[in-house]
């Protein structure tokens, strides 16, 4: 299990990285309440913005050479974004 204390310090390494997108209960009929996230207005349509950029956060200084390069999926948008 992740600590309380290592999500606040990612939430503070990536302030103003990401938008705060809203929370949406969906209403249909089922056995539970639905919510969606909607991460797809984050403003580079990524899903993993956060994950993205508090990793890049935590990079050391010098990376590998093309470290900052290699793309898969959307984290694409999301390093380029945190690496800014």
């Amino acid at each position: 299990m992740i600590a309380l204390a290592e999500i606040e310090a990612a939430r503070e390494r990536i302030a103003g990285a990401a938008v705060r997108t809203p929370l949406l209960r969906l209403h249909v009929e089922a056995p539970a309440e639905i919510y969606l996230k909607l991460e797809n207005l984050q403003p580079v349509n990524s899903f993993k913005i956060r994950g993205a950029t508090n990793a890049v956060m935590l990079a050391p200084a010098r990376a590998p050479e093309g470290a900052g390069h290699r793309q898969r999926r959307e984290h694409g948008p999301g390093r380029r974004v945190g690496s800014a």
